[in-house]
């Protein structure tokens, strides 16, 4: 019997990220299928002044606000930054393999993120667009045959980090 599932991914750029809800529910015959489906399915999402725009698979949603979909903003903690020190360079990785300990590394404590990392940010779109354009240059949006007009207009692209699952 096929059931419903519900999809969010976890979309990044810098230090910032969208939990978001793909506003379709899909359907499946079982949870490994829904899995499996999601886990080959490209997401990425691009915030722009007035929306977001989420692609996946092969569709492309707007989400604005008042949508009643789940969409919620998280920025990494400060002392998050403090952990991690500086990002390691090709030398670093280098040197960690003659020594062989670069699995030792990243797989250490101070290298794993979790969601307790991130604040939640109550934010509008358009608050985190500029909260975001305060440190960061926008990049242009894409060509989308959906959205033709869209090409060309300040975004910053969010790519998915982790997804999630859950029958409807």
């Amino acid at each position: 019997m096929k059931e419903a599932y519900r999809i969010i991914f976890g979309l990044q750029y810098e230090s910032w990220e969208i939990r978001m809800e793909v506003p379709d529910k899909e359907i499946f015959v079982s949870q490994k299928e829904a899995e499996e489906t999601v886990e080959q399915a490209d997401a990425v999402g691009f915030l722009t002044e007035t929306g977001i725009y989420l692609l996946y698979g092969n569709n492309v949603y707007e989400i604005v606000e008042k949508e009643n979909i789940l969409c919620e903003f998280y920025q990494m903690k400060p002392e998050l930054f403090e952990r991690l020190g500086p990002p390691l360079g090709p030398e670093d990785i280098d040197q960690l393999i003659k020594e062989d300990k670069l699995e030792e590394t990243i797989f250490s404590s101070r290298y794993m993120i979790t969601e307790n990392d991130f604040e939640k940010r109550s934010l509008s779109i358009q608050e985190l667009y500029y909260e975001i354009l305060q440190k960061y240059s926008p990049t242009d949006f894409p060509s989308l045959p959906e959205y033709p007009e869209k090409k060309g207009m300040p975004c910053y692209v969010f790519e998915s980090i982790w997804y999630q699952v859950e029958r409807s």
